[in-house]
């Protein structure tokens, strides 16, 4: 059974005293009117501007970082990526693995002369806190002027121990800095 709720204040406006948060409440005018009518994409139908896409698999199984990695490589050149448009961006790449690793995804993604690919590896943020990591990222980026953010993994830059990964309440707050 559907049932239309409808809410009204059970307190007296002018007798409630000090006044609450501060939110963000907007007509539905307004979000029609500064909400873009398409999807902004970086890549159709994976990638949407002010989105978190997440990348699934097995560990050093299932190819997540080649994939991501020929992805980027896509959106740098603007060209299609698995038969789908991209937007043409620079890219800020947060990696666990070290140079030496990184470097032979960078080779078979073709990426190694990119000077539109900032890198940042893991092993150069130890001791931050995961959201301070995110904000020097997100700083970087629009100073860089890139469009898309990959992070690989979040469980390691985040420091999800064990199965957190597993665990939607720890994904979800190892997301919320982002």
């Amino acid at each position: 059974m559907l049932r239309e709720i409808v809410v009204a204040p059970l307190w007296d406006p002018q007798a409630h005293g000090k006044p609450g948060p501060v939110l963000n409440f907007r007509t539905a005018r307004d979000v029609a009117e500064t909400t873009p009518h398409e999807v902004p994409w970086v890549v159709r139908p994976y990638v949407a501007s002010g989105a978190i896409t997440e990348v699934d698999g097995p560990i050093k199984r299932a190819g997540k970082t080649t994939l991501v990695s020929h992805m980027v490589g896509s959106v740098l050149s603007g060209r299609a990526f698995l038969g789908q448009s991209t937007t043409r961006t620079k890219v800020l790449f947060l990696t666990e693995q070290p140079p030496t690793s990184f470097r032979r995804v960078l080779e078979r993604a073709g990426l190694t002369e990119r000077e539109d690919l900032l890198i940042l590896h893991w092993h150069d943020t130890v001791g931050m806190e995961w959201r301070d990591v995110v904000k020097a990222a997100i700083d970087k980026a629009i100073e860089f002027g890139a469009g898309l953010l990959v992070v690989d993994t979040i469980g390691q830059f985040a420091g999800i121990k064990g199965d957190g990964e597993n665990s939607a309440g720890e994904a979800q707050e190892a997301m919320r800095p982002l």
